[in-house]
């Protein structure tokens, strides 16, 4: 429940994130559960540095419109800064009802390529509230646990990934069927 950012990958870096649920349910409109920057604004000007992050078989999602946002002032540096992140296998909210995001280079969900800045591999996207919804079991209390037999992220995840991290935060085998996030998915109680 973050007032701005759940996890804000800052000032570039390099990031590797395998089977991770990033949620934010703060009350406001404006916080997102991933943001990615290649700058830090400080009292002495702008510092910016290049980006590589990578996002397998995550779960970007919270009570705003965005599971992912991406800023990138390094284009006009010289050399400019290099910005490649690359999300394989995940479920992303991303509800861009006002069409702000429409052609623009860091949000080609549809088409992206491996050439691209952000290259998005087979992953879901959630565009509304009841489309592709992880199921939260209770997100308001932290629960991030996904409910079998209702989550969209449910047997989806990259097999691959799955096999490097055997095991869910509970101890739970991915060995067959893995679910995206860091939780395979549980029962719903009655």
């Amino acid at each position: 429940n973050a007032g701005e950012a759940g996890l804000a990958c800052t000032l570039g870096g390099t990031y590797r994130f395998r089977h991770c649920t990033f949620g934010n349910h703060y009350s406001t409109f404006n916080q997102v559960p991933v943001l990615v920057v290649d700058y830090l604004d400080t009292e002495q000007g702008t510092l910016v540095a290049d980006v590589d992050a990578k996002f397998e078989n995550c779960i970007l999602y919270g009570s705003s419109n965005y599971g992912i946002l991406f800023d990138r002032k390094g284009a006009d540096t010289n050399p400019p800064t290099s910005f490649n992140v690359d999300l394989d296998h995940c479920l992303i909210k991303f509800s861009d009802y006002s069409n702000q995001f429409t052609g623009k280079e860091l949000y080609k969900f549809e088409n992206s390529t491996e050439a691209d800045m952000v290259f998005y591999n087979q992953c879901l996207y959630a565009k509304t509230s009841t489309e592709n919804n992880p199921e939260f079991f209770a997100p308001n209390r932290n629960n991030l646990n996904i409910i079998q037999g209702e989550s969209a992220a449910e047997g989806v995840a990259g097999q691959a990934v799955a096999n490097s991290v055997p095991f869910d935060i509970n101890g739970v085998s991915r060995t067959n069927a893995p679910d995206i996030g860091a939780y395979e998915s549980i029962v719903m109680p009655e």
